[in-house]
């Protein structure tokens, strides 16, 4: 029922928030299936992928997540840090390049997170975030 699926993302967030990985992926799962038209689970799902090592699944979820919702800065930065994951550095600069459009404040964050680490010594990526 498309009323509860915005109950089950803000549970499955309490339990991303807490890094209670486990319990929170069948929410996020069960919120896309009820509304497959909204980003928001698959945006926090594809967060949780990303941070347990399923970067190649994390990718599928997250291009999903700009397919469905295009504006959000948000899908476009973890789909940046899932590429790079997987070493697609091409992919990788391009949907930051797309996340920093919609988000500049993602800047400071893309100069921090471990996952675009093997992005840091690329003249583009320094260009985009600035260091």
């Amino acid at each position: 029922n498309d009323r509860y699926t915005p109950t089950l993302n803000n549970l499955g967030a309490i339990h991303l928030d807490a890094t209670r990985y486990a319990e929170a992926e069948p929410l996020f799962r069960k919120a896309i299936a009820a509304l497959p038209t909204r980003a928001d689970a698959r945006v926090n799902l594809g967060l949780i992928l990303l941070n347990t090592g399923r970067a190649r699944e994390a990718l599928e979820v997250l291009s999903a997540a700009t397919r469905v919702e295009p504006s959000r800065p948000d899908a476009w930065f973890y789909r940046a840090g899932a590429s790079a994951r997987l070493g697609d550095a091409q992919e990788a600069l391009s949907a930051l390049r797309e996340a920093l459009r919609l988000g500049p404040d993602f800047k400071a964050d893309a100069r921090r997170d471990p996952n675009l680490r093997s992005l840091e010594a690329n003249p583009e990526f320094r260009r985009l975030v600035g260091s």
